[in-house]
């Protein structure tokens, strides 16, 4: 994890694996960039997530930032088809991250869908993505509260070896997620610097003159 980047779990044919999130910026006109062939239940989640964002701004420091004058690039390692609403909270934090210059926490993985008001949903294959949280290394995985029931589904040496942290509400995440200190270039820093402009045609002709000494310097 880092800047802009955030670790996600995911369920396949053979059990659980990671993914990572990526975000990134630049100077724009407010589009949000999906890099990679994504299915519609993560499409919609980006796009829900970036407006979460949008929406909740003044809550992560984000009141001063133009958001039409950005563009947000959002990428899923490693590359292939992915599906699924699961990661909304994982694109939230990661969009956050990017945008105030503030790392993820290291050693962190997360799961669960996001809605607008910021309720975190239940997902599905917990047991098979904590697994995978704690066989690739992970210290810590947040998790919808309203999966606790599914907790016992986990091995027990699993449980003992990682921390299993509830979330019902993006404000039970965001504390524990991103690290205080900037590390990165705040996007607000990029969105409000001043676009170079060329000179006026008045601009033009009075420096030319001034060149020539016909025209007393300003």
């Amino acid at each position: 994890n880092g800047v802009g980047v955030a670790t996600g779990l995911a369920v396949n044919t053979y059990g659980g694996s990671t993914l990572n999130v990526e975000v990134s910026y630049e100077r724009g006109s407010g589009q949000l960039k999906l890099r990679k062939q994504f299915g519609d239940d993560i499409e919609d989640s980006a796009r829900n997530a970036y407006k979460y964002v949008k929406t909740h701004a003044a809550k992560y420091g984000l009141e001063n930032l133009d958001f039409t004058k950005i563009d947000l690039d959002i990428d899923i390692t490693p590359a292939g088809k992915v599906d699924g609403p699961s990661a909304g909270g994982l694109m939230v934090t990661a969009i956050i991250s990017a945008l105030t210059g503030r790392a993820v926490s290291p050693g962190l993985a997360m799961t669960g869908e996001i809605t607008m008001r910021g309720d975190i949903l239940p997902i599905g294959g917990l047991k098979q993505k904590v697994m995978a949280a704690h066989r690739m290394g992970y210290k810590e995985v947040i998790f919808p509260a309203a999966n606790l029931k599914d907790i016992e589904d986990i091995p027990k040496e699993v449980r003992d070896g990682i921390i299993l942290k509830p979330a019902a509400t993006y404000d039970d995440i965001y504390p524990d997620a991103v690290v205080p200190q900037v590390s990165g270039t705040p996007a607000s820093t990029v969105a409000s610097a001043a676009a170079p402009t060329r000179p006026g045609f008045l601009a033009r002709i009075l420096a030319a003159l001034r060149a020539w000494g016909l025209w007393p310097a300003a």
